[in-house]
């Protein structure tokens, strides 16, 4: 997660305006990486400057403190300092964006400066460690840079006390660390993150969270000079440059004992918003619990062979109390590992696997490095709503496996702000049909995956979607019918398509809100997610998904995070399923889970026993789910719940 990047020009004749604007190129190329705060350092021959923001790189960039520090730099020079700015742009997970210690770089003992990329899966147990402070609100960067702390009143060297800190630390994560006394650089990468690269054009050197971004700044001529940091090594940037000074004609030096000045947001005035410690009062949780019927829930007539309830929206029953569904079910042939294995190694090229943090995904990873023994870069698309249970799994594995994560990150406050109006909209004029409309603004991870393939040359992208996933009735409720879509693996026919489109815009014709900020995302959605066809492989079209297997592999090997209490971690990486499937509830009486265990009771792999065994835990309503959701959203419980009370069958 976030993103770290820095230039330094060498010693000699150093121009200062380039070095600014290469700078400022990796910074606004780095924002895919966090849109949420924003922080430089920027070395002078006689003090260290640190500006950070609550606000994201390119408003930074703007503020007038920051413009006149950086014009002030004279344009040409020599001098036996290099220049040298370093930024970061963060995606926040843990810690809140309104202090801005939390906010990077972060400080050390006095002398460390600390850049982070990742999450550290287990800060809170290293966090207690520290009987003297607050650990909840703090970012896990902070509690690195008390660590780092303990380590050096130890009495350890400074290098050792960084080795040693570093080694104490889980999952994938990436760091520059300035040692501002002895004038030392560090880079530290466990999955491969990190990259460096040496412009010949410019004549500067760069390095950054990715090799893409460091190839688009500082001058074409870059390209074919960007290595990756070697993983789980502690890299000191002056041996290494010196290692290759022969090469680069480049004399690198990072003046010693500097002062830090540290300038307050020049943005925002820094206070730490008033938070409740609780998600909220114990009466919105009561009010959520009981708001469905599942009394009448369970009254319902439901398929003999699946678990399908006669209020599936067009779901027909035969005269043995078989539905549709059923009746027409053919059983699929997967291609086999066998010709997976061929694909993926015909090239001898890494692939491309997304991942969201869920069961699946995570193990898609998982089969491809360890059991094909095939090299994977991996990809994230986080829009604002994927759970940090999700993101300390992504660190986990990652980490564990030291494979590179690319991460694209929306205007989280952007997408937030667009689901906001939707979700206004819809509460307006509820209609089931429209509840995809909420998740319109992740459709995009399917245009970010082919695009971030074709940039690292990546022979395929290895998805993880399986045949059990197929929700035929969100469709179904905005007119399509099953037969055209009951029988693919994937996806929905060109007709169905159509008829979707005519039903999303009759209903905006109907409901003038729903033409808000979020248009123009809603339809990109549309378009990523339908008509978009990029080159990727279904990796459970060729082995068997496994439920038992897969859970116990990623729990064993990984530690996976379920984000709920229930035992379906299917859609453990999605923060808005808890919600959706609570609308579902109330108007249908059944949720995605029904749908699954459907599937898979078609396939052989359970019992009807025991899917509704299942679906009797996993339908329960995930009331901390919902309430974390509209709080993210703004949205009071209270307003939500006066809206729907009276709305749906099956609630009350």
């Amino acid at each position: 997660m976030c993103g770290i990047f820095g230039v330094i020009s060498p010693t000699e004749s150093r121009d200062s305006v380039l070095s600014v604007n290469i700078f400022k190129e990796l910074m606004l190329k780095s924002e895919s990486r966090g849109k949420d705060a924003s922080g430089l350092a920027l070395f002078k021959d006689d003090e260290i400057l640190i500006f950070k923001s609550r606000s994201r790189g390119r408003k930074l960039l703007k503020s007038p403190l920051v413009t006149e520090e950086l014009a002030r730099l004279p344009r040409k020079r020599h001098s036996s300092q290099s220049a040298m700015l370093i930024g970061h742009t963060r995606m926040i997970t843990h810690g809140d964006v309104s202090m801005s210690d939390n906010n990077q770089p972060c400080l050390s003992y006095g002398r460390f400066i600390v850049f982070h990329n990742g999450i550290i899966v287990n800060w809170r147990e290293i966090g207690k460690q520290f009987d003297s402070i607050e650990i909840e609100g703090l970012s896990d960067t902070q509690i690195f840079c008390k660590l780092l702390e303990k380590n050096m009143k130890f009495g350890m060297s400074p290098t050792q006390s960084l080795k040693n800190s570093l080694n104490q630390i889980e999952g994938a994560n990436n760091f520059v660390v300035i040692d501002t006394i002895d004038g030392n650089v560090n880079l530290f990468s466990s999955n491969g993150s990190l990259f460096v690269g040496y412009s010949s054009k410019f004549g500067h050197f760069l390095f950054g969270s990715e090799r893409k971004i460091i190839e688009r700044s500082g001058g074409s001529k870059i390209r074919n000079k960007v290595t990756q940091i070697p993983v789980g090594e502690l890299i000191n940037l002056e041996e290494m440059i010196n290692d290759l000074r022969t090469d680069l004609n480049f004399n690198y030096s990072v003046g010693k004992l500097l002062p830090i000045k540290n300038i307050s947001d020049p943005l925002h005035e820094i206070e730490r918003e008033s938070r409740e410690s609780d998600l909220s009062s114990l009466k919105d949780f009561d009010m959520l619990n009981s708001s469905i019927n599942y009394e009448l829930i369970g009254e319902l007539r439901r398929c003999t062979l699946c678990i399908l309830p006669e209020s599936f929206p067009k779901l027909t029953f035969n005269d043995q109390g078989i539905c549709q569904l059923c009746s027409d079910h053919t059983q699929k042939e997967l291609f086999g590992r066998e010709k997976l294995k061929e694909r993926l190694t015909s090239t001898n090229r890494s692939v491309l696997v997304p991942i969201s943090g869920g069961r699946d995904s995570m193990f898609a990873l998982h089969y491809v490095v360890k059991e094909l023994n095939i090299p994977a870069v991996t990809y994230t698309y986080d829009w604002g709503f994927v759970s940090n249970s999700a993101r300390e799994n992504i660190s986990k594995i990652c980490g564990k496996l030291k494979v590179e994560n690319i991460l694209v990150a929306a205007d989280i406050a952007k997408k937030r702000k667009n689901v906001r109006n939707n979700l206004r909209a819809w509460l307006d004029k509820p209609s089931v049909g429209m509840i995809p409309l909420l998740m319109a603004g992740d459709k995009q991870f399917l245009t970010f995956a082919e695009t971030i393939r074709k940039e690292n040359a990546l022979t395929h992208s290895i998805f993880a979607m399986n045949q059990f996933e197929k929700t035929l009735f969100k469709s179904a409720y905005a007119g399509t019918n099953y037969k055209a879509d009951a029988r693919r693996f994937h996806g929905v026919s060109r007709l169905n398509r159509v008829k979707i489109l005519f039903f999303y815009i009759t209903n905006f014709l109907k409901n003038p809100k729903y033409l808000n900020s979020s248009l123009i995302d809603s339809a990109v959605g549309y378009l990523s997610f339908y008509l978009v066809h990029p080159n990727y492989i279904q990796i459970y079209d060729y082995i068997e998904w496994e439920e038992d297997k897969i859970s116990e592999v990623l729990e064993r090997e990984y530690s996976f995070n379920k984000s709920h209490e229930s035992q379906n971690a299917w859609r453990s990486g999605d923060a808005t399923s808890g919600f959706y499937n609570y609308l579902y509830l109330r108007f249908g009486g059944f949720t995605e889970n029904d749908t699954f265990r459907s599937n898979q009771i078609r396939c052989g792999q359970i019992t009807r026993e025991v899917a509704m065994q299942r679906i009797a835990l996993e339908n329960q309503v995930q009331a901390d789910m919902i309430v974390e959701y509209l709080k993210t959203l703004d949205f009071s419980v209270i307003d939500f719940y006066a809206k729907v009370k009276d709305w749906g069958r099956f609630g009350k």
